[in-house]
């Protein structure tokens, strides 16, 4: 867990890349060009993955933020689909959200394993460091 120091900052970017987020999937689309092959599937890896992760660091509880998020996922394509002018719903990009919550939770494992996050302080990061290593 991240020290409390951090929380309300990293709690704060949560907020603004969940807007963000919402501005992404909510906004009617357009007939552009993307920018290269795939575009849109990386871009909707980010948007997920980054608020999730935000949110891990912040502090969020892991496993009803990340469900959350895998509710949220399915019903903006749904939305998407059926309410939102000239966008479409697509399993591919449901399954790029989903991506990016997978990323952001193995990315969260990592940093947790490290032990770089610890509210005890150095001393139990570095202890768990000096465990693994045996």
């Amino acid at each position: 867990m991240l020290r409390s120091r951090y929380r309300l900052p990293l709690r704060v970017l949560t907020a603004l890349a969940l807007l963000a987020n919402a501005v992404a999937v909510f906004m009617p689309g357009g007939d552009g060009v993307p920018l290269f092959s795939y575009a849109d599937k990386i871009i909707h890896v980010l948007i997920f993955a980054v608020p999730a992760l935000l949110g891990l660091l912040a502090g969020l509880p892991r496993r009803p933020w990340l469900a959350g998020l895998a509710v949220y996922a399915p019903v903006t394509e749904i939305l998407q689909a059926t309410l939102i002018p000239s966008r479409d719903g697509s399993f591919g990009d449901l399954t790029a959200d989903l991506l990016g919550l997978v990323s952001a939770a193995v990315v969260w494992h990592g940093i947790r394993e490290n032990g770089t996050y610890a509210d005890d302080g150095p001393e139990r990061a570095v202890a768990g460091r000096h465990a693994r290593d045996r």
